[in-house]
């Protein structure tokens, strides 16, 4: 299975990526959405160090 969760991406580039890589388990659960500051957008890792 190729974890893709906890991801930043369009519906539009999920649908691109479960298209592109229709036969395999992809796992695009738990979408995120930016924070977003002023002119900054913050986006934050699952897990980092």
């Amino acid at each position: 299975m190729l974890d893709l969760s906890h991801h930043y991406l369009t519906d539009e580039v999920v649908a691109a990526v479960q298209a592109t890589l229709a036969g395999v388990a992809v796992d695009l659960s738990d979408p995120q959405t930016p924070y977003i500051e002023g002119d900054e957008v913050y986006r934050y890792t699952m897990v980092s160090e």
